[in-house]
């Protein structure tokens, strides 16, 4: 037998993660698309390093003033543009999130994703382990404020 208080507190934490945990956690999926564009401008893809840009794509982003050192497929940044989360629902066992690169921004997202993934053997879009761990910590972080706001700690 719970308090009224104990009763509260129980439901209010079955609320979060039934009813809200999607809403209450999108603001930091929302971030998983800026970090993995950052590491693969400044480093490559989440299985390593990219292959080098063929001379002739290598002349054409100098011309347009865009580095040339590693492969970060930003050229109009129609791609990137697109990537981002594009479902985030809650399900009967928490919260589902999907980031993709979809729409058309000059060009379907989706498709140069899926060239470049597959002329590289990995996909663009993957996470690292460690970005991975960086994620769900700051996951962590944001529910345990959750349950310490509702418990009134």
């Amino acid at each position: 037998m719970y308090t009224p208080e104990g009763t509260r507190q129980r439901n209010a934490l079955l609320k979060v993660t039934t009813f809200n945990l999607a809403d209450y956690l999108l603001p930091v999926i929302n971030k998983i698309p800026a970090v993995v564009i950052e590491r693969t401008k400044s480093s490559g893809g989440a299985k390593g390093s990219y292959s080098p840009y063929k001379t002739h794509w290598t002349k054409v982003r100098e011309r347009k003033g865009l580095q040339t050192g590693n492969k970060d497929f930003w050229f109009e940044g129609d791609m990137w543009k697109t990537y981002k989360v594009t479902t985030a629902e809650n399900t009967d066992y928490g919260a589902m999130f999907i980031l993709s690169s979809e729409g058309a921004v000059g060009h379907n997202g989706k498709e140069l994703v899926d060239i470049h993934s597959d002329k590289e053997g990995q996909n663009l879009l993957d996470i690292t382990d460690d970005e991975w761990k960086d994620i769900e910590d700051e996951l962590m972080i944001e529910i345990e404020k959750k349950i310490d706001a509702i418990l009134g700690s």
